[in-house]
């Protein structure tokens, strides 16, 4: 720890966060100008951000303790997602496109296309199908990014991200109807016989 040099890194994050407001401004032309950050500040601002998301859209659903505990849980599984998702790219670049990507760019990249995914999850609670417009923007910032930084065949990249994307739309909708099939199960077991004894158990 005494080897890392924090006024340099609070330095750096003071000048990342200048990057955010370019790149809400114009996203498309943000992807093909991202900033070369390095480790610290990359991992310190996405943690502030993924916390930030998570408690706003859980006190939006009125769930406090989902706030609370998504100030831990949602830093360490968007940096989880992020780094696999990185790490299937790296690979798909190395074996598919035959294209050696530095992984800290190719994460960087990830960070800012997961940006929309990542807003529209704040209302998704009220409105499940917004998520599909995110990963629809996401996939469209990663291509963005990946021809204008990376110089891959347009082709062959818009035919994966879409494979990518109708994979997780299919995930989606499964993932919708399991939920929809479930609470339906809990309607028609909460009979008005239940109720009843769950309300004298309350009672008594």
């Amino acid at each position: 720890m005494r080897d890392i040099n924090w006024p340099s890194i609070k330095a750096k994050l003071r000048e990342a966060i200048l990057v955010l407001p370019h790149f809400f401004r114009n996203p498309v032309e943000g992807m093909r100008t991202l900033p070369d950050w390095e480790w610290p500040e990359t991992l310190i601002l996405q943690a502030i951000f993924a916390a930030g998301v998570a408690f706003i859209s859980n006190l939006l659903d009125r769930d406090i303790l989902g706030a609370i505990t998504g100030l831990i849980i949602a830093p360490i599984s968007f940096i989880a997602l992020t780094a696999v998702g990185s790490g299937v790219f790296f690979y798909l670049f190395k074996f598919y496109f035959h294209r050696e990507v530095e992984f800290r760019m190719l994460y960087i990249h990830m960070l800012f296309a997961a940006i929309p995914t990542m807003l529209v999850s704040i209302v998704a609670f009220m409105l499940p199908p917004v998520l599909l417009i995110g990963a629809f923007a996401t996939a469209l910032l990663l291509y963005v990014g990946f021809v204008s930084n990376f110089q891959l065949p347009q082709r062959k990249l818009r035919n994966v991200l879409i494979s990518f994307f109708a994979a997780y739309a299919i995930f989606w909708a499964f993932t919708l109807i399991g939920n929809n099939n479930r609470h339906k199960s809990m309607r028609m077991k909460a009979t008005p016989e239940s109720l009843d004894i769950l309300e004298k158990e309350l009672n008594e």
